[in-house]
């Protein structure tokens, strides 16, 4: 992470990683706790849904930085064809 963030994000980073055990959650000045997901989570959140529309792009955020965001449009499958997943463990590192 280091090698591609400036290093005050860098040691956010690890600072955070620290605290709540998960790489990509930071602090915001206001209080607030946020989490970087990867896309292979968002896939198995999304899994009982058809994907209709999945648009990924670039955006800056409050502090100027470059964040990955997508867009997702899906629709709910057919009851008998829902599987249950298991969201209680988050893929991520």
């Amino acid at each position: 992470m280091a090698a591609c963030c400036p290093s005050k994000v860098a040691r956010s980073y690890d600072r955070c990683a620290a605290v709540y055990g998960n790489f990509g959650v930071f602090e915001l000045p206001e209080g607030v706790v946020v989490r970087h997901h990867r896309r292979e989570w968002i896939e198995k959140l999304t899994c009982s849904f058809e994907q209709l529309r999945y648009e990924p792009f670039t955006v800056i955020t409050m502090n100027g930085n470059e964040s990955a965001a997508f867009q997702y449009l899906g629709r709910r499958r057919d009851d008998n064809l829902m599987s249950i997943v298991d969201i209680t463990e988050d893929p991520s590192p």
